[in-house]
């Protein structure tokens, strides 16, 4: 008997968690592969690279996005690219002029050398409730969201995959950078 096993090579093959810690800032790691269900989730595929990761709140549920914290992050590969794209946990593509935060990066590599990268926005509000904002700031933020649209890339400066941060995996252990 003959048995045949096709592998995808974006098949989830591992899930590892962390423990990150809120800050005034971006949120810092504070444990890695803790070994048991905690508040960062890390999805690697069969050849060592992160795919997805996931940052729940204390309730469980998915972390509501802001400026510094995205839900869900998904990576993608292909030849000589990578795709980063940020969720929210709504799963809507997210990013916010407010925060400088495009929704999709598309970086194009050489070996493990970041060449160039494109960003793209995707704008979504954090506020849940925009009535107490003021006119002229939610007047400027359509303005800007008109301005620079939502599937015009954006040549971008990039030094390195920012997301990387949050993995143990990153691109089959490295971060790549920009020479």
């Amino acid at each position: 008997m003959l048995f045949a096993v096709e592998i995808s090579h974006s098949t989830k093959i591992d899930t590892i968690y962390h423990h990150f810690v809120k800050t005034d800032g971006p949120p810092e790691i504070s444990l890695w592969n803790v070994g048991h269900k905690d508040n960062l989730m890390e999805i690697i595929d069969a050849d060592g690279r992160v795919t997805e990761l996931r940052m729940f709140g204390t309730d469980g549920n998915l972390i509501q996005s802001d400026c510094y914290l995205t839900s869900r992050t998904l990576f993608e590969y292909s030849p000589g690219t990578i795709t980063v794209k940020n969720y929210t946990n709504t799963n809507q593509l997210n990013s916010g002029i407010e925060c400088g935060r495009l929704a999709k990066y598309v970086y194009y590599l050489s070996s493990n050398n970041i060449d160039s990268c494109r960003g793209y926005l995707n704008y979504t509000p954090y506020f849940s409730d925009t009535s107490n904002l003021d006119a002229k700031f939610l007047s400027k933020l359509r303005s800007d969201f008109k301005k620079h649209g939502t599937a015009t890339p954006k040549q971008i400066d990039c030094s390195e995959i920012e997301e990387y941060q949050y993995s143990k995996a990153k691109f089959h252990g490295v971060t790549p950078t920009k020479k």
